[in-house]
C-alpha cells in the first residue's frame, strides 16, 4: 500500500488503493479455489496407487478426521499417505506462486519515501487541470496490480 500511495499522486490513490484491495480479495478467492481442485485431484490420484480398496468418495464422505473410523484398517497408510501427497501438490502450488509474485515485485522499481510537497501539489494541479502528466505511472500500477491479481 506504501508503494501505491507513494508513487501515485494523492488525487489517483481512492482509485489505485481500491484496484489494489480488489486484487487482494479476488486473488485469494481464486487461489484458493485452484488450491482446492489441486488438493482434490491430488488425493484422488494418490488413493489410485497408495490405497486403491479405498475410493476417493468414501474418503471424502468420511472425512479427513473419521476416514480412520468408517474404512478399513489396513488402508489407514495408504490413506494418510495421499493426503499427504496431496497438501504436498497444495504447498508446491503455493511457493509457485510466491516465487512468481517475487517475480513481478521485482518490476515495480525503488522509490524513496520522503517526498516534497511542491511535486505532489504539481502532480494534482497538472491531475486538476487536465492534463495527464501521471498517466503512465498510473497506468503501469493498474496493470502490475492486474497481473498480480492470483496472488
Amino acid at each position: 500500500m506504501i508503494a501505491v500511495q507513494n508513487t501515485l499522486a494523492k488525487i489517483e490513490h481512492p482509485v489505485s488503493m481500491s484496484i489494489m484491495m480488489f486484487g487482494q480479495s479476488i486473488g485469494g478467492s481464486i487461489s484458493l479455489a485452484i488450491a482446492q481442485a489441486v488438493f482434490n485431484s491430488g488425493l484422488d490420484g494418490a488413493l489410485k496407487s497408495r490405497a486403491p480398496s479405498v475410493s476417493y468418495e468414501q474418503v471424502t464422505a468420511a472425512g479427513a478426521r473419521d476416514f480412520r473410523d468408517t474404512l478399513p484398517a489396513a488402508s489407514g497408510p495408504g490413506v494418510v499417505s495421499s493426503y499427504n501427497e496431496a497438501i504436498n501438490h497444495v504447498f508446491y502450488l503455493v511457493a509457485s506462486l510466491a516465487a512468481v509474485g517475487f517475480v513481478f515485485s521485482c518490476g515495480l522499481g525503488w522509490k524513496s519515501v520522503k517526498k516534497a510537497k511542491e511535486e505532489d501539489t504539481a502532480t494534482a494541479e497538472a491531475l486538476t487541470h487536465g492534463t495527464s502528466e501521471c498517466t503512465d505511472d498510473v497506468l503501469f500500477h493498474i496493470s502490475v496490480h492486474l497481473a498480480t491479481l492470483v496472488f
